[in-house]
């Protein structure tokens, strides 16, 4: 980031994984003063859980401002234009197969974890508006790690409570699985088959919905591996918090593509054993981004 603003907006949007992201654009951007970060954000668990990580919370603005920073009229572009292509889509393909150099035709941005986007920011007069998803910018490095020393420093409580001795397997679905993002068990099978978790005869397994946590479950136990599941907790903020410090404390982590997982493994110990999808983080060691999102000590295998 080579500016620097009197304040700036984010718009915070998706899961809390994503929100750190934007949280991590708008402390560049106000070189790491938090007092001067506001966010455009409806008050829903997601927010709440990303306050709660960092000890913080932030200062909501309205619509007004909202409008003022283009967030309404960009979101509403975004839509059309998304109607736009869709239609053209089912027309073309009345007529033709679609060209993969039309305009309309050709393969999407991607939008998720397999492919980071780059967010938007906005001047006006002495203020900034920050509105996308932030994963693939230069400054990033930097205040990432900020945000996990943050997390670090306000979880240490937690981290205590849900520290874990047992290796863990993260596995995303729900919304994944429409999107076409699930891993495919092929992956969480050339892990163990690796011998990433040799030594280990018991894993507990992390994850959001119980057929996800069943299928990866199956297949660790198809491997003679024990599977230890998390203890029910009624509270969806104190639930996402066993999740994250769990992963955040595992001594061999094998991840998902999920931005969630990503900052629960960043937060841990450097020198444990992670294991994530290749497809997902394309290293390059050029790549100030890339250094950040993939630690010397992470091993990739086929997604």
């Amino acid at each position: 980031m080579t500016f620097s603003v009197s304040r700036v907006t984010v718009r915070l949007t998706g899961g809390p994984g994503n929100q750190l992201f934007q949280v991590v654009a708008a402390l560049a951007s106000v070189d790491g003063d938090w007092t001067r970060i506001r966010v455009a954000a409806a008050p829903h668990k997601d927010l709440r859980f990303v306050e709660h990580l960092l000890g913080r919370r932030f200062r909501r603005v309205g619509r007004a401002q909202m409008l003022l920073g283009g967030f309404l009229p960009q979101h509403k572009l975004r839509w059309f234009w998304r109607q736009v292509r869709r239609l053209r889509k089912r027309a073309v393909s009345l007529l033709r197969p679609i060209s993969s150099s039309s305009r309309f035709g050709g393969s999407p941005t991607p939008r998720g974890p397999e492919g980071a986007t780059t967010g938007v920011i906005r001047h006006v007069g002495p203020w900034a508006f920050a509105n996308g998803y932030f994963q693939d910018a230069e400054w990033a490095p930097k205040w990432t790690q900020v945000v996990a020393d943050e997390i670090r420093r306000n979880g240490a409580a937690a981290f205590r409570r849900y520290e874990t001795s047992l290796p863990v397997v993260n596995v995303r679905g729900g919304d994944y699985r429409h999107n076409g993002w699930v891993l495919s068990d092929a992956y969480y099978q050339g892990v163990v088959a690796s011998g990433f978790l040799d030594g280990y005869p018991s894993a507990a397994v992390i994850g959001v919905e119980q057929r996800d946590l069943t299928r990866v479950a199956t297949l660790l136990e198809e491997f003679g591996i024990t599977v230890v599941l998390p203890p029910e907790v009624p509270d969806p903020m104190e639930a996402a918090l066993r999740d994250f410090f769990t992963l955040a404390s595992a001594p061999r982590l094998v991840m998902s593509n999920s931005t969630f997982c990503w900052w629960a493994t960043l937060v841990g110990p450097p020198q444990r054993r992670v294991a994530y999808p290749d497809g997902w983080i394309h290293h390059d060691a050029t790549a100030p981004l890339s250094r950040a999102l993939k630690l010397p000590a992470w091993e990739a295998f086929p997604s």
